[in-house]
């Protein structure tokens, strides 16, 4: 070891050796993570948004385009339908975005999927 890495270097290891053992002593803090809950049961849907609350919220804050709708299930769990078609979605609603896939059939004959996203509309 030369002169002047004693000189300059030395120091830092130990003071970098005693801040990964302070780091290691201290508790880490977590915040859990709280998922709002709907007052309607959700089924394989996800809902992750505090102002939906009922089913009248989830139609307010996220409007679908032309052609879908909203429907109850008999169990009281929403789905998302294509109007005139039997096809039913289930949906996903994180970070104000609503998404749903619509699956079809690719020319090579594989399933490929079209994702629909619908913004939360703001309030008013």
């Amino acid at each position: 070891m030369s002169f002047l890495s004693r000189l300059f270097g030395g120091g830092k290891k130990k003071q970098q050796e005693q801040r990964e053992e302070q780091r290691k002593k201290q508790p880490k803090e977590s915040k859990p993570r709280v998922r709002s809950q709907p007052d309607f049961p959700l089924g394989d849907n996800i809902v992750d948004d505090p102002d939906v609350k009922t089913f009248a919220d989830l139609e307010r804050h996220y409007p679908l385009p032309a052609g879908f709708e909203y429907q109850e299930t008999t169990a009281g769990v929403p789905e998302i339908v294509l109007v005139g078609h039997k096809d039913r979605y289930k949906f996903l609603i994180e970070a104000d975005m609503l998404t749903f896939d619509k699956p079809y059939t690719r020319k090579d004959g594989r399933t490929g999927y079209k994702t629909t996203e619908v913004i939360k509309r703001s309030r008013r």
